[in-house]
């Protein structure tokens, strides 16, 4: 299974030396989603990025840093729906945020993968319970265009059953950013191999 990974919305403490170890460790998905920041603070963090690892990263807002910040991809968020981005950005990788079955059937193929969520009850937001039951899921992913990866809850005690609804890939947010600093690469590297065994 794919593996991306979302950023902490706010600042966080050795941010940038510890996703170019993550980068460095095999991260393929970074999604820099922070939506309090203004554009020249999406930027800065950009850039501190080494380039060899920006064709990885998706921005979440801002969209116009990216062609020259030289980033990979854009994803569409809920206040970005129904605005043309697709269209925009087509040379770039396009995902999408979903929060329903009927919401991920619909999905025309313009997007590379999406996001439905919460799969799981919410590491990060307490009270952001799972809003499916298994067998909605694997409809979802049986009948979408689009791959479809889990988002919400997922961490390495959840992932093989995101695996077992047919998902392509998981998303993970407060499984790695809840952690001290000091012990999110390494449970990186054991959550990427259960990721990768799962294929």
């Amino acid at each position: 299974m794919k593996l991306a990974l979302i950023t902490h919305p706010n600042s966080f403490r050795f941010e940038e030396k510890i996703v170019q170890s993550l980068f460095e460790n095999g991260l393929e998905l970074l999604h820099i989603r922070k939506p309090e920041w203004e554009p020249a603070k999406i930027a800065e963090l950009v850039r501190q990025i080494p380039v060899q690892f920006r064709e990885r990263v998706t921005l979440h807002s801002h969209y116009f840093l990216a062609n020259d910040l030289g980033v990979g991809g854009i994803h569409i968020t809920n206040t970005a729906k129904g605005k043309r981005y697709e269209e925009r950005y087509k040379h770039l990788r396009v995902s999408v945020s979903t929060h329903s079955v009927e919401e991920a059937i619909g999905l025309s193929s313009a997007y590379e993968y999406a996001f439905i969520s919460p799969v799981f009850s919410s590491i990060s937001k307490n009270g952001y319970n799972s809003a499916f039951a298994d067998n909605q899921l694997a409809e979802a992913n049986k009948y979408s265009k689009v791959p479809l990866f889990a988002l919400g809850g997922v961490d390495i005690a959840t992932a093989p059953n995101a695996k077992g609804m047919n998902f392509k890939g998981i998303a993970v947010l407060g499984a790695l950013w809840n952690r001290e600093p000091q012990n999110i690469v390494s449970h990186f590297i054991n959550l990427k191999q259960i990721a990768d065994d799962l294929l």
